[in-house]
C-alpha cells in the first residue's frame, strides 16, 4: 500500500507562542507531508516565534483578522486527500497525532479527534462541561479541538453550506459543526491518553468559548445544518 501524507493546518491568533512546539511535534512526523501555519492575526509578527526551518513548513500571514473557519478554506484549496487541524490551545505529542491519523485512514467515512459534544435537541443547547466527551471510543454529534478530515469530507462541508445558506460571516465559532457533518455518519472520537493543554484555554478574553456571543452563534449554523443534514441517533 502506497504510504499515505497529511497536510496540518494550523491557525495562529491570540497564542503565537504556542505554533513553534505544535509544529515541531509535528514535522517529527515522516507521514505528515506538509504544515501550514495561517496568522489569523496580522498584528502580530510571526515571525519573531517561529525558528523552525523546514521545507514543508509554510507561513501565510492573512491581510485581516480571520475566525477558524478560515482553516478549512486553506484546506480546500490546496492537493492532497489528508488533513488535520489541532487547536493552538492543545498540544498533542507525535505517538497521539500518528494514532489519530492512523484511525482515519483506517475509517473515512467521518472525521476523527479525541474530543466531542453533545447537543440536547429539544432546546439545541451545545453543552460544556460535564457532558463533554473526552478519549473516549465512541461517536460524537460534534468534534472539537483536534481535526482529522479527508478532502471529501472538506467537499462536502462547502456543499452543506452553499444548501443551508450559511456564509463566512457568520460561521465564527461554528467551524467545528461544520466539519462535524461532513461525513456519512457521526464524527469519531478515540482514546488517546493524557494530553497537554494550554494555560489560556480557560481564560476569558483569549478562549472563544467563554465569549459571551459563543453559544447563540453557534446555535443558529447548528440549526441551518440540521434542516439539510440529520444522521440517525
Amino acid at each position: 500500500m502506497e504510504k499515505q501524507t497529511f497536510t496540518a493546518i494550523i491557525l495562529s491568533y491570540l497564542r503565537p507562542q504556542n505554533i513553534e512546539r505544535i509544529c515541531k511535534t509535528l514535522l517529527s512526523l515522516d507521514d505528515i507531508g506538509r504544515v501550514v501555519v495561517s496568522n489569523n492575526n496580522p498584528e502580530v509578527n510571526l515571525e519573531e516565534y517561529i525558528t523552525l526551518k523546514d521545507p514543508r513548513l509554510s507561513v501565510i500571514t492573512q491581510n485581516k483578522k480571520f475566525g477558524p473557519f478560515k482553516r478549512f478554506e486553506i484546506a480546500h484549496e490546496l492537493s492532497g486527500e489528508y488533513f488535520l487541524s489541532i487547536d493552538d490551545d492543545l498540544f498533542l505529542n507525535k505517538t497521539q497525532i500518528s494514532s489519530l491519523m492512523k484511525q482515519l485512514l483506517h475509517d473515512q467515512s467521518a472525521p476523527h479527534g479525541f474530543w466531542g459534544q453533545s447537543y440536547t435537541r429539544r432546546f439545541f443547547w451545545l453543552r460544556i462541561g460535564d457532558d463533554v466527551i473526552i478519549n473516549k471510543i465512541q461517536k460524537v454529534d460534534i468534534l472539537n479541538r483536534s481535526y482529522f478530515f479527508t478532502k471529501s469530507h472538506l467537499r462536502e462541508m462547502f456543499s452543506l453550506m452553499q444548501q443551508a445558506g450559511i456564509n463566512t460571516e457568520e460561521i465564527g465559532p461554528s467551524d467545528d459543526i461544520l466539519i462535524s457533518f461532513s461525513g456519512n455518519q457521526k464524527p469519531f472520537i478515540h482514546d488517546i491518553g493524557d494530553y497537554s493543554d494550554c494555560p489560556t484555554s480557560n481564560v476569558k478574553g483569549v478562549a472563544q468559548w467563554l465569549d459571551n456571543t459563543f453559544h447563540d452563534k453557534r446555535v443558529n449554523v447548528l440549526k441551518k445544518i440540521l434542516r439539510i443534514k440529520k444522521f440517525d441517533h
